[in-house]
């Protein structure tokens, strides 16, 4: 019966063909310092920067908006609501009884604000986060990083998603 050794960095797992056993290679107590002793310019930079009503690390509001910050912000912004959206489609064609046809004369019974606003909140995440995503898949191949192309791309993402947008609005 072979016994095939499968070394981690503290860990042997022997495998034979019906027992698997694992064993320590060494079992040693160590202390770990939980926490230390603050000094006293320590306490004191704390203390001023209560006084101060400091926040206790850099926060948004102390940041200039720049055009890829929000843009990364908006990109996880859109894929959360189109989430969302799924969600409650899943949810409410999982709970409703109604056929298909109902589900369209409902539709058509709605202020024509109410499908519209619908479909802005979702057509134009929709095409957002899609040319945003193909951006960022042009990145994982290692392109488009320098600091001119990243604005002309995020320009490009935001025209093109505004263009389609108003583009599918108006043929749908």
């Amino acid at each position: 019966m072979a016994v095939n050794l499968i070394c981690t960095s503290r860990l042997f797992l022997m495998r034979g063909s019906s027992l698997s056993v694992v064993r320590l290679t060494s079992v040693a107590p160590r202390r770990i310092a939980m926490s230390t002793a603050t000094s006293t310019s320590e306490d004191n930079f704390f203390k001023k920067n209560k006084r101060l009503n400091r926040p206790m690390s850099p926060h948004l509001t102390i940041y200039k908006p720049q055009l890829t910050s929000m843009m990364s912000i908006t990109h996880r912004a859109s894929g959360m609501i189109l989430s969302a959206y799924a969600a409650t489609f899943a949810i409410y064609t999982m709970s409703s009884s109604g056929t298909l046809a109902e589900h369209i004369e409902v539709w058509k019974t709605l202020p024509a604000i109410v499908p519209f606003t619908l479909k802005c909140g979702f057509i134009f995440p929709l095409y957002y986060h899609a040319i945003n995503g193909v951006r960022h898949l042009i990145w994982d191949m290692g392109k488009g990083f320098n600091l001119p192309t990243l604005y002309k791309t995020g320009y490009t993402v935001i025209a093109l998603s505004l263009l389609f947008g108003v583009v599918d609005l108006i043929l749908y």
